[in-house]
């Protein structure tokens, strides 16, 4: 089977085995639950934490990995592939499907991770998203991706449920995604 940088779904074996482990935590507790959901984007194909992180390069193992468009996370990085309209719509049916699973579960809360160089932060931030096309160039069209997912998901995630997403603060780089621009973000989403 093909890895991808995907690791937001979460697989019908897990579904059962975490409803399996809230249940039995609903007999003593009724402490809230939530799941992030994540996709590491051109962060991915990594070495394990106990093996050192870095890149993991394909030939010793490593697999493809997806952006905005086709630009290495650091020296050292492999260079992405830019996802095309067919690699947006499998990444957001990914998401659609992991929300649809979650939406079966006694979870409170989904929290997407848009920061920290994963996939949703690089379609926001102007330093690693420099498409030309409708989810690239303005802010409102890197915004754009992610209020799709959102979108969609609000769908099915229960409306009094959270549905929530991890931001940077800033890139804190010259020519990146700053404080405005997250506030503003933040302030367009609902």
């Amino acid at each position: 089977m093909a890895r991808t940088s995907a690791w937001l779904c979460i697989p019908m074996p897990q579904e059962q085995g975490l409803r399996d482990l809230l249940t039995a935590i609903r007999t003593f507790s009724n402490a809230r639950f939530g799941v992030q959901f994540g996709h590491s984007g051109r962060k991915a194909s990594t070495h394990s934490p106990i093996t050192g992180r870095g890149p993991l390069r394909p030939e010793n193992g490593g697999w493809t990995t997806y952006a905005p468009s086709a630009i290495c996370y650091g020296e050292g990085w492999p260079t992405p592939t830019e996802l095309d309209a067919e690699g947006l719509r499998r990444v957001k049916k990914a998401y659609i499907q992991a929300t649809e699973r979650a939406s079966r579960l006694d979870l409170d809360v989904i929290e997407l991770h848009g920061a920290h160089g994963y996939l949703l932060h690089s379609f926001l931030s102007p330093l690693s998203n420099q498409r030309t096309d409708g989810y690239g160039g303005s802010r409102s069209n890197r915004t754009r991706f992610v209020a799709e997912v959102v979108e969609e998901m609000r769908k099915l995630w229960p409306e009094n449920r959270v549905l929530g997403i991890r931001l940077n603060s800033s890139d804190w780089q010259d020519g990146g995604l700053t404080v405005d621009d997250t506030v503003t973000i933040a302030s367009n989403s609902s």
